[in-house]
């Protein structure tokens, strides 16, 4: 299994609270793919790239309103910190650990 490889739970410290969701990683060499899901809603991971102990990627949700969110982890074992910058709402705190 590779560094980024499997299912995160994360939480985004969004300003109307706490949002939770998954995202399932395949990296392959330094590319990523997969989904996230959250309020339902299931959609594929963009433009994903893994550099050292740091992944990127973009997903483009559709609920509760359609954003883009670009995201900025650094991953350290089985857990994740960074950020998202998502649409209007700037930028928001990411946490997540292996599920």
């Amino acid at each position: 299994m590779s560094a980024f490889d499997g299912t995160w739970s994360i939480t985004i410290a969004s300003p109307i609270g706490p949002q939770h969701g998954t995202v399932d990683v395949k990296q392959n060499g330094a590319a990523l793919s997969g989904t996230a899901t959250a309020m339902g809603s299931t959609v594929g991971i963009e433009n994903g790239r893994l550099e050292g102990d740091r992944a990127q990627f973009t997903i483009n949700m559709v609920r509760p309103m359609p954003m883009k969110m670009d995201f900025d982890l650094i991953i350290d074992g089985d857990a994740l910190t960074g950020g998202t910058v998502a649409g209007n709402f700037g930028r928001m705190a990411v946490t997540g650990q292996r599920a």
